[in-house]
């Protein structure tokens, strides 16, 4: 579910983001070497290449980190475009 929920919110993106400059958008995952994070990873690849105004920006965050580090973030004002939960 919360992959197709992200597949959605990304085409929204790219509609909204066809025309003027390329945009870049943050999106965290937990690590990348889990089956959820090697998904996210390729679709992201696949996007990357298809999209050329629209560039997603994947950072890969340990597991154990991932939670503390979004409430940082948010608690900073600098939580990123797009998160996993």
């Amino acid at each position: 579910m919360n992959k197709l929920l992200i597949v959605f919110f990304l085409n929204i993106i790219i509609s909204l983001c066809t025309f003027g400059e390329p945009v870049k958008i943050s999106m965290w995952v937990h690590e990348v070497d889990t089956q959820e994070g090697k998904f996210y990873k390729k679709i992201v690849e696949e996007f990357n290449k298809l999209n050329k105004n629209v560039r997603v920006e994947l950072t890969s965050i340990p597991g154990k980190d991932y939670e503390d580090k979004l409430n940082i973030a948010f608690a900073e004002g600098r939580l990123p475009d797009i998160i996993t939960v």
